[in-house]
Order: C-alpha cells, then sequence, then structure tokens
C-alpha cells in the first residue's frame, strides 16, 4: 500500500519564505504549492484541495484574514486545515482567526521542526 502524498498551499508574500516552506516541507516528501497573493490561493484551493494551507496574515492586497473568510464561504474548502504563518499574535487577531477555524498560529520566525511537528500533528492526527 502505498503511503498518501499530502499537498500543502503556502501562501506568502515573502518568496525567501514560500522557498524556505517549500525546502522543508519537500523534504519530508510533502507535495508542496505556493503563491503570494491571497485570491490566486482562494482559486488554487478550489482546483487542487490541499490537505492544509499555510496563510500567511500580513499580505498586501488580500491579506490572510480575508484569503480565510473566502475560503471557508467556500464548501469544498471549509473544512480543510488552516494554519496561520504571522509575525503578530494580537488577541483579537487570534479571536477573529478561531472564529474562522484557524487550526493553528505558528509565529515568524518559525523553527523547521516545529514546521514539520504542526503540520504532521494536524495532517495524521
Amino acid at each position: 500500500m502505498t503511503e498518501k502524498i499530502y499537498t500543502i498551499l503556502a501562501v506568502d508574500d515573502n518568496e525567501n519564505v514560500l522557498e524556505l516552506i517549500t525546502e522543508i516541507l519537500d523534504g519530508e516528501g510533502f507535495n508542496v504549492i505556493t503563491t503570494t497573493d491571497g485570491m490566486n490561493a482562494v482559486e488554487l484551493a478550489v482546483q487542487i484541495k490541499p490537505d492544509l494551507v499555510l496563510l500567511d496574515l500580513i499580505m498586501p492586497g488580500t491579506d490572510g484574514m480575508k484569503t480565510l473568510k473566502l475560503m471557508r464561504k467556500r464548501p469544498e474548502l471549509a473544512t480543510i486545515p488552516i494554519v496561520f504563518l504571522t509575525a503578530t499574535k494580537d488577541e483579537k487577531t487570534v479571536k477573529q482567526g478561531e472564529k474562522y477555524g484557524v487550526t493553528v498560529y505558528l509565529t515568524k520566525p518559525f523553527s523547521p521542526l516545529l514546521l514539520i511537528k504542526r503540520v504532521n500533528g494536524i495532517l495524521q492526527g
């Protein structure tokens, strides 16, 4: 029996962060798809149905909170685990994220081992 290869959609306006995430998770056997744009992330998520979304909170244009809300409005995306990657973790943002179903917050800068641990914990249960 072959092991399931999980697909992760990583959304961040910083290409360096996306490269780091891809390198870390690729090395663990995940299929990583990236975008720097929130609206594109929603469209991509509808197309590829990722197993998990890593979403930067602070982005120009469609920020992470708006992207989260747009994803949650789509029935096919409503239950996908979403991890916020953020440099901020103020209480208002945390509460709003929880309201829309953020699974976990990872504060930047994050440790590669912590990222792997969180992703594996969410996907495997």
